[in-house]
Order: structure tokens, then sequence, then C-alpha cells
């Protein structure tokens, strides 16, 4: 999350809102965002805040399989 951009740096990852921005500016179709710290019990809260700025995205959560097409994408069931 963009509250805790200072532990993104000191690990050497983005948060929720700069994937988006990236996302955006690259004008991909989709963006899924993975490696989500432990501390969020709801990847939602990650999700929302990413879609603020890019709205096809998704959390994956673990074991998510996604089927990627020119026309898109689907989680995998």
């Amino acid at each position: 999350m963009e509250s805790e951009a200072g532990l993104a740096v000191e690990h050497s990852h983005s948060t929720a809102l700069q994937a988006a921005k990236v996302a955006k500016e690259a004008r991909v179709g989709n963006l899924i965002l993975t490696h989500i710290s432990n501390r969020y019990n709801e990847t939602s809260v990650v999700e929302d805040e990413a879609k603020s700025i890019f709205n096809n995205t998704v959390a994956a959560k673990d074991m998510d399989l996604f089927e990627i097409r020119q026309d898109g994408m689907s989680l995998k069931q």
C-alpha cells in the first residue's frame, strides 16, 4: 500500500499504486498483483488501491491460475 511506501523501497518492492501507474503508462491490458505482504488479510484493499489508477487490476491469491489471451484474461477455476 502507498501508506507503506518506505517499506516497499527498503525491500525493493513496489506499492500497488506504483504498479498501477506503470501499467497505465505502459498501456497494458491487465495488471495482476502478486507477492502481496501477509500483513494484508484482505487483498481487496491492495487491489482497490491499484484500481484507483488502473481499473483492469486483479490481486492474485496463492495458486490462482490466469488465462491470458489477446482479448483479455480470466481466472481459471
